[in-house]
């Protein structure tokens, strides 16, 4: 596990990554930039990248990553030494609209208004509160992201790594999830990182993905659209409050 735990150096290198995006792409866009994801709460392994989000009115949504893809691209063309170099500059037209590039040494994605994923940054630093045991559910986080990367290879016939959603296979956000189900579940009972991927495993090797999907308070038919309203057992580890700010389950 210490091994995952991000270091200060590597703290150290995003901020200065960070700091270049804000000034380029604040800048770009007349616009505050603001860090989301792994890389804020601490839980990104040693080459994560970072995700930012750009807050913008409404209106200029449908335009955005034109101007942060020409100023990438300017940036990636520029001779100044005393900046990281920009290249592999990417749009990605999907849903929620990113654009990718490589700052140096690190991978950054950068979305607009997803504010969702801050009040996912909350629910994950109050999950970690409560749980404690010198941030197990962190520790745990990072362990079965690390398993996810690197060991599923080994079972997935050639199929290569299960995390990564740009390649078919499972978001962070949605390991996120899964991970939370897994301590709200059997939270009593974890006291270690090994035994909290041990469960993970042993519990997604039998779900019925066809029929079911996972939310933090457990599976649900995958035919309901709607999932409010649904019945919460009461004698889940989690207390409802860590999930008070998140509308989602």
């Amino acid at each position: 596990i210490n091994v995952l735990i991000p270091t200060p150096s590597d703290i150290d290198r995003r901020l200065e990554v960070l700091q270049q995006m804000r000034e380029l792409v604040g800048s770009s866009l007349g616009a505050m930039v603001v860090p989301v994801g792994s890389f804020i709460t601490n839980t990104f392994l040693p080459d994560g990248d970072i995700d930012i989000t750009v807050c913008l009115p409404w209106s200029q949504l449908d335009r955005w990553f034109i101007q942060v893809n020409e100023a990438l691209c300017a940036r990636a063309l520029d001779q100044d030494r005393t900046l990281k170099h920009v290249k592999n500059v990417t749009f990605i037209n999907a849903e929620v609209k990113l654009v990718k590039a490589m700052v140096g040494d690190i991978h950054m994605d950068t979305s607009a208004n997803q504010i969702g994923a801050l009040f996912t940054q909350l629910m994950v630093e109050k999950i970690a509160d409560f749980v404690g045991s010198e941030y197990l559910f962190k520790r745990s986080l990072l362990l079965i992201k690390a398993w996810s990367k690197i060991e599923s290879e080994r079972y997935t016939e050639g199929m290569g790594s299960i995390l990564g959603a740009d390649k078919g296979g499972i978001s962070t956000y949605a390991l996120t999830v899964m991970t939370i189900w897994i301590f709200n579940c059997y939270g009593k009972e974890l006291k270690t990182p090994m035994q909290a991927l041990a469960r993970f495993l042993t519990y997604f090797a039998s779900f019925d993905w066809t029929a079911k999907v996972i939310t933090v308070y457990g599976p649900v038919d995958s035919t309901k659209a709607d999932m409010e309203g649904l019945p919460i057992d009461p004698n889940l580890f989690l207390p409802p409050t860590v999930f008070s700010d998140v509308k989602f389950r």
